[in-house]
């Protein structure tokens, strides 16, 4: 089974759509700093509250994280 990382799943599968969840795969997409390789949710959550993402984006991350596994 290959390994999806979020940052991959998510530009690739959401960037086009519209609503948060499409938001968040083209904020994810623009931001160059973003953990590319994350595979772990500890360490995106982490990286969004040090950006201080809004509860909403936190919130539509937590719902794409839960959809991908």
């Amino acid at each position: 089974m290959k390994l999806k990382y979020f940052r991959e799943w998510i530009v690739s599968n959401y960037a086009k759509s519209d609503g948060a969840v499409g938001d968040l795969a083209r904020d994810v997409k623009s931001d160059a700093r973003f953990p590319g390789r994350a595979i772990d949710e500890s360490v995106i959550l982490g990286y969004l509250r040090s950006r201080g993402v809004c509860d909403a984006a936190m919130e539509t991350f937590s719902q794409a994280w839960a959809f991908m596994n």
